[in-house]
């Protein structure tokens, strides 16, 4: 319901929405992480893990666990990427272009690197979804 009319029941578009939500808390509302190891206070926050000084930014963390309060600030995010990245990087499908347009979003510990740690978590996410095999994940 975030995303433009195109991209609303386009199956490529969704699975990577989806892979992200995998990779990045599990599926799980209510996930947390990037601990400040000065406070100990959790940065990250919800199905995207919002930071606090990314995404997130001004957000409670109650508003970050909102599903319909996360996916309202994501989702326009993941359909403006994947439309960038469609159009500049044509060559890109598949995982490929599902950890392209992830990392350009979640922007994570080493996402410019196309063969790094994060890129290869979220190829193996999309993996999953795409394959509905949990199995998938782990090779």
């Amino acid at each position: 319901q975030y995303a433009p009319p195109v991209l609303q029941r386009n199956p490529e578009f969704l699975g990577i929405v989806a892979a992200a939500i995998k990779q990045e808390s599990g599926n799980d509302p209510r996930a947390h992480g990037d601990q400040d190891p000065q406070t100990g206070e959790y940065l990250s926050w919800g199905l995207f893990q919002m930071h606090s000084r990314g995404a997130g930014s001004g957000m409670t963390p109650a508003e970050r666990v909102d599903v319909h309060r996360a996916a309202q600030v994501m989702v326009p995010q993941f359909a403006q990427k994947f439309l960038e990245v469609k159009s500049r990087r044509p060559d890109l499908a598949g995982a490929f272009l599902a950890s392209q347009v992830i990392r350009e979003v979640e922007r994570p510990l080493g996402y410019e690197d196309p063969n790094g740690q994060a890129a290869l978590a979220y190829m193996r996410a999309w993996r999953s979804i795409i394959t509905g095999n949990a199995a998938t994940a782990a090779a």
